[in-house]
């Protein structure tokens, strides 16, 4: 990381002044580094990850890391681009290398010796322009490829030499001139040496964290609105946010929009207004990928009748859940309902996040008015803890919820 000098006091300084580079804004330039979260600069947030990951390749050639200008070490010229190497090296573990996508039109000649170049802990690439097409001094994202890691935690460090062909070298074609002991090329480890690889991966890697709601009760007609948050706390960008609509009502007008991706916290937004005839339970699933795939976690949507102010069934509609008493209720409480003809019915309770806790009625029932209770236990018997439920009538078409409070 240490800028060439003629002196050692002076190479003392650029010692210096080249750590609290590193230490300062990340946007300073360099002359080669990786960059993995996508942000084209060198960060933090630039690692190997236990999924494959995509490498850009920068090189500036008109800056050095600390943003003074780029120079020839002897002489004068200008650093354009003609020709380009580098080597790279998995250290503290073993990678599987993907292939090498140039990004500059004009340097897809290859220059690759032996199938050394681009297998084992170190990878070779290297590529250059037609004669007089040199491009000028500027910082240039040259190429891109994939890196999976295969054991170990490594990192990838750029590095001078091929240690097997022993021609490959890092380093870039420029106007410097020629001398006796070197070409007009910039060399890594002789004539320049600001380069920064990619840090270890970490020993676990996780998905995204999402949030939502896990149950939302509105009246036929009301417009159905969340929103979803999904945090990164490796620091790796998201790359999607997205919810799966399948199970809601064909010609269904809902709406997930998403904003955030290529950051660590993404945002979305569902919209939905159902209609009169889309009774029913509908699950919205919801997942997010940086490289790997969080859980899809769903917010369940119960779309219920309009509830009539008065709390007894209306003449001539005799189909009704009432409000349970007491409520808030402890230990236990009732639950009345009454049906319009015969039916088959089902009683359930619902926690605040859409599971089923607890199914009190499932059968053939006559018309008239029932009864029925919960001792806020669920199906296998075990006391469940305080907080918010659901009571929800089905018989036929007919569907009906209420909120319950169990205090302990």
């Amino acid at each position: 990381m240490l800028k060439v000098s003629a002196s050692p006091r002076v190479a003392v300084a650029a010692f210096v002044v080249t750590t609290i580079a590193l230490l300062a804004v990340s946007a300073q330039a360099q002359y080669m580094y990786l960059d993995s979260n996508g942000n084209g600069v060198h960060d933090v947030g630039d690692r190997l990850r236990v999924c494959p990951t995509r490498i850009d390749v920068w090189l500036n050639t008109a800056n050095n890391r600390d943003g003074s200008p780029a120079s020839c070490a002897f002489g004068t010229g200008g650093l354009d681009l003609a020709h380009y190497e580098f080597v790279f090296q998995a250290v503290g573990g073993t990678v599987t290398w993907g292939p090498m996508s140039n990004l500059i039109e004009g340097f897809a000649r290859i220059l690759a010796r032996d199938a050394r170049d681009t297998t084992g802990t170190v990878f070779y690439h290297n590529g250059a322009i037609r004669a007089g097409a040199a491009l000028p001094p500027g910082l240039y994202k040259v190429a891109t490829l994939t890196v999976t890691v295969a054991t170990g935690s490594p990192r990838i460090d750029i590095i001078s030499r091929h240690p097997n062909n022993g021609t490959g070298r890092t380093s870039f074609g420029s106007e410097c001139p020629a001398t006796a002991l070197y070409d007009h090329t910039n060399r890594h480890g002789q004539t320049w040496t600001d380069v920064d690889g990619l840090s270890q991966a970490l020993a676990t890697d996780a998905p995204p964290r999402v949030t939502l709601p896990g149950v939302l009760i509105p009246q036929d007609g009301s417009t159905v609105t969340f929103g979803v948050t999904a945090i990164d706390l490796d620091a790796d960008p998201i790359v999607l946010l997205t919810a799966d609509l399948s199970a809601l009502p064909l010609g269904n007008d809902a709406v997930f929009d998403v904003t955030g991706l290529g950051t660590t916290i993404a945002n979305g937004t569902f919209t939905w207004t159902p209609t009169t005839s889309d009774s029913g339970d509908y699950a919205v699933s919801v997942t997010a990928t940086n490289c790997l795939i969080s859980l899809a976690l769903p917010t369940i949507i119960h779309v219920i009748g309009t509830v009539s102010s008065v709390e007894t069934p209306p003449i001539g509609t005799p189909n009704f859940l009432a409000p349970n008493e007491p409520n808030p209720f402890s230990p236990e409480t009732s639950i009345d309902y009454s049906l319009s003809r015969e039916s088959e019915v089902r009683v359930r309770i619902y926690s605040a996040s859409g599971r089923v806790v607890r199914t009190l009625v499932d059968g053939r029932m006559p018309a008239g008015p029932h009864l029925t209770s919960w001792n806020g236990t669920d199906d296998a018997g075990r006391s469940v803890a305080s907080g918010v439920y659901w009571c929800r009538l089905e018989s036929g078409s007919f569907r009906m919820s209420r909120r319950m409070i169990l205090l302990r």
